[in-house]
């Protein structure tokens, strides 16, 4: 066994040779099926939340207890020794979630670098890692490791954001969930076999006659999908009329839920059903909307840290700024500070931190011929609210020229000629670089990528 992969078990040798308090924590220190220590985390993950609803400043005080373990924990990994080193700090200096602010941002090319030289130096048997990969949505797919119970954590997760719900209709042992992503399967564990835990996962770049298909004889309890997929599930089950069985709950992820795309699938599925998730694949989903707080992402302080920065790196408690997010229950390659390259608008209640709005993505750009861009801050001033636009999307073929494909939300919209107007004078206002040439089209479906998101910007100016 060599250095790195050595590190890391020795490591977490030490957690289990702790006493466990009780039963649950002693599972989750042992070496056991994924399905049982999902079990396990479910319980204790949900049972902090309900007492955090109460009394908020227990997030902080399970978040700092988790930290210290962590914290000592990546000490003893190399690659993180060195970025302490580099940072004059040791691992008594990281006690809160903004101590974290002391070590740098870690980016995606950082994080690939490092696991491409522990490739070369170690083996990483199936048994002991999950292979897992981005769908490269923003740039080259990232191939990166888990252990089993990493993976353990983020099914957990997932299954949080029902289960602390205000209404808690979720049936947990029998309830079916499905989810419309970047894989397609229909196979299941033991354990499902038998009923439990039952899931199906669908493609969610299929048409969405066969995400009907499959939703229609599945029958979900939790459905959950890239928000144009669900969103496209929704308006086929209005514009056919289909009588469906109403999930309990529906849930969007990959994007910001607009207030006419949440209209629709509410719409389609009842109210108080709906929600949007926010996470990514290399660090899971960490906050989450209640159904009946909407713009209201409540942070999971106890398995992430989160912290929000502006420019300069410096800490923010309110307003908007670039996203940095360090899962504390990832160890086979664990992510500290990690830049996701989005921009959210953080605020506070009752001194918790929550997200409002995911606002933008920093790859979002309109560029001008002398080499400035307009970033999503401006992008969104011109885009965002207009009534009865369902899609809106930025298509820029030269410096000069940007073409607006919109998407009616039929009986909603104001008018076509009006939000013509609309943008047209936006623009004037916002885009002041050069005078753009803008053009309208309108239709009803704007393609999603590959990777079954739908993007505000597309160029095809190489930068």
């Amino acid at each position: 066994m060599r250095n790195n992969d050595k590190c890391f078990d020795e490591r977490k040798d030490v957690q289990r040779s702790k006493k466990p308090k009780d039963i649950l924590k002693l599972i989750k220190n042992l070496r056991i099926p994924v399905n049982l220590r999902t079990f396990s985390d479910l319980i204790l993950l949900t049972r902090t939340c309900i007492i955090a609803e109460k009394k908020p400043a227990y997030w902080k005080r399970v978040q700092q207890k988790n930290i210290v373990d962590f914290v000592r924990y990546i000490y003893e990994i190399p690659f993180y020794r060195e970025r302490f080193l580099q940072a004059g700090i040791g691992p008594d200096d990281i006690v809160t979630a903004e101590d974290f602010l002391k070590l740098p941002p870690l980016t995606r090319d950082e994080y690939r670098n490092w696991i491409e030289e522990e490739e070369k130096k170690n083996s990483f048997e199936e048994k002991r890692y999950l292979r897992a990969s981005t769908s490269g949505s923003s740039a080259e797919p990232l191939v990166f490791y888990k252990y089993p119970e990493d993976n353990a954590s983020d099914i957990a997760n997932l299954y949080r954001t029902v289960l602390t719900q205000p209404d808690k209709r979720f049936p947990l042992f029998k309830g079916k969930t499905m989810a419309m992503m970047v894989s397609d399967s229909q196979t299941g564990s033991f354990v499902q076999r038998l009923g439990f835990f039952r899931t199906r996962q669908c493609l969610a770049m299929k048409p969405a006659q066969e995400l009907y298909k499959a939703f229609s004889e599945f029958k979900p309890d939790f459905l959950y999908g890239m928000k144009p997929a669900v969103v496209e599930l929704a308006l086929y089950i209005l514009e056919n009329d289909r009588k469906i069985k109403k999930p309990e709950y529906v849930a969007s992820i990959g994007a910001d839920l607009s207030d006419e795309e949440r209209k629709v699938i509410e719409k389609a599925f009842g109210k108080s059903r709906v929600f949007d998730m926010y996470g990514s694949t290399e660090v899971g989903n960490f906050a989450h909307e209640h159904v009946d707080r909407p713009h209201h992402y409540v942070i999971w302080h106890d398995t992430h840290v989160v912290n929000v920065v502006d420019d300069d790196g410096n800490s923010m408690r309110t307003g908007i700024g670039q996203i940095l997010v360090t899962p504390l229950f990832h160890r086979a390659f664990p992510l500290v500070n990690y830049q996701l390259n989005d921009y959210v608008e953080i605020a506070e209640s009752k001194g918790v931190p929550y997200i409002k709005r995911i606002a933008g993505r920093n790859n979002d750009q309109i560029r001008n011929a002398d080499g400035s861009y307009y970033t999503w801050l401006v992008i969104d001033r011109v885009t965002k609210n207009l009534p009865g636009v369902l899609y809106c999307q930025v298509r820029q073929t030269s410096f000069e020229e940007l073409d607006f494909y919109l998407v009616e939300n039929k009986g909603k919209c104001i008018g076509r000629e009006e939000t013509e107007r609309v943008l047209r004078e936006r623009c004037q206002m916002y885009f002041t670089n050069g005078e753009k040439q803008t053009r309208f089209h309108w239709t009803d479906y704007i393609p999603v990528d590959k990777n079954g998101k739908r993007k505000l910007v597309v160029s095809e100016i190489v930068s």
